[in-house]
């Protein structure tokens, strides 16, 4: 049986996963306008602007994200970096019109 108290510790730990989350998504996105994170992710622009102020983004979102940004989605949950700092670097410091020529050189 949880107790009151134990509710307040995991609706606490859960509050801090999700500024994690939220912080790592902003972390990746640096830069780039909800436009253009809506073009990599194929998500509305109104619904980047609110998952990436607000938080709460859905899965759906996280798993475009990660595609759109290349980076791990071990990364953006929980943290984890054993293979991270290269993807990472690369996706936040690549200039939109670069990552819109090799997204349509891969087509």
């Amino acid at each position: 049986m949880r107790t009151s108290n134990s509710n307040a510790l995991s609706t606490n730990a859960r509050r801090i996963w999700e500024a994690q989350v939220l912080a790592r998504l902003q972390q990746t996105a640096g830069h780039h306008s909800f436009s253009r994170i809506s073009t990599l992710t194929g998500v509305h622009a109104e619904s980047v602007r609110r998952y990436l102020t607000r938080g709460r983004p859905s899965a759906y979102f996280i798993a475009a994200f990660c595609r759109g940004f290349r980076v791990s989605p071990d990364w953006i949950l929980n943290g984890d970096d054993t293979d991270q700092p290269n993807h990472l670097s690369s996706a936040v410091e690549t200039k939109p019109r670069q990552i819109y020529r090799s997204s349509r050189s891969a087509s």
